[in-house]
């Protein structure tokens, strides 16, 4: 396992790691705040990711997750304010804050959809319009998981929700229109505070 840390080196600009030794994890802060880090390759051994492993890693543009990898720590990309996308092959959760503060993140693609949404997952994603396949009948949402996304225009909701959490789009200003579901009973504090632009 990658059991030791690289935190704040930040000159280190490259990543590769390689399948030798079957490295399975990589730990909480492995690459915290390396601020010039632009590229990581990761092995198909790896099955985890810690918390906060590359937050504040604001340089960081390309990554790509491995099937294998299951898991992603709270925070793990929290101001990775230069990923431009994220595909995610086999995850069925995302943490709190995993993606907040990636300013530049414009879709997020999921094989299939989570079985739940941290709090301010995506929060402060100002660049976001897209989250593919994420959001499905069986998913839990924290509270301002999109708040502040102000690119995001439109979103669909499962039918099966019941609730919506208390700030999920809150200063949402490109958020134009939203079908509720049907089976809706309750909308959180200030769930659509600051939607200058939703009209319908």
């Amino acid at each position: 396992n990658w059991n030791f840390s690289l935190l704040d080196c930040r000159s280190l600009t490259t990543v590769k790691i390689t399948g030798k030794g079957n490295m399975t994890n990589i730990c909480d802060e492995a690459f915290k705040g390396c601020t010039s880090l632009t590229s990581v390759s990761i092995p198909s051994t790896v099955t985890s990711m810690g918390k906060s492993a590359f937050q504040g890693c604001s340089s960081l543009k390309d990554f790509s997750v491995p099937y294998s990898v299951t898991s992603i720590g709270q925070y793990a990309f929290r101001g990775c304010s230069s990923l431009t996308n994220f595909n995610i092959p086999n995850l069925n959760k995302i943490e709190d804050s995993t993606f907040e503060g990636c300013t530049s993140m414009q879709w997020v693609l999921c094989n299939s959809p989570m079985t739940s949404v941290g709090n301010s997952a995506f929060a402060r994603c100002s660049k976001l319009t897209s989250t593919v396949n994420m959001i499905g009948s069986n998913t839990t949402m924290g509270s301002s998981v999109f708040k502040d996304c102000k690119s995001l225009k439109n979103i669909t909701l499962p039918e099966t929700m019941t609730s919506l959490p208390s700030e999920t789009f809150t200063g949402c200003t490109s958020l134009s229109s939203i079908s509720l579901p049907l089976g809706l009973t309750s909308i959180g504090s200030n769930a659509f505070d600051g939607c200058s632009s939703l009209e319908k």
